[in-house]
C-alpha cells in the first residue's frame, strides 16, 4: 500500500521467523476494540495517504 500511494519503489528485506522459534506472528486490534471500545477514524489506506502527503510537504518535519 505504502509504494502503491507514494509511488515509490520500497526496499524490503524479508526474514525467515522460523529461525529464532517464531513459528507464528500476528497483529491484531480486536484487544483495543473489545477493552477500549476505540475504532479507528480512517482506513490504513487514508492513514498512510495523510501521512505521505505530510512527510512529501514537510520534508524536514515541523523545522525549528
Amino acid at each position: 500500500m505504502c509504494e502503491e500511494i507514494a509511488g515509490k519503489k520500497v526496499n524490503i528485506a524479508f526474514n525467515d521467523c522460523t529461525k529464532n522459534g517464531n513459528h507464528s506472528f500476528f497483529i491484531s486490534s480486536k484487544k483495543i476494540y473489545t477493552q477500549l471500545g476505540w475504532k479507528p477514524m480512517y482506513s490504513i489506506d487514508e492513514a498512510i495517504h495523510s501521512a505521505w502527503k505530510w512527510h512529501s510537504n514537510h520534508p524536514n518535519g515541523y523545522g525549528n
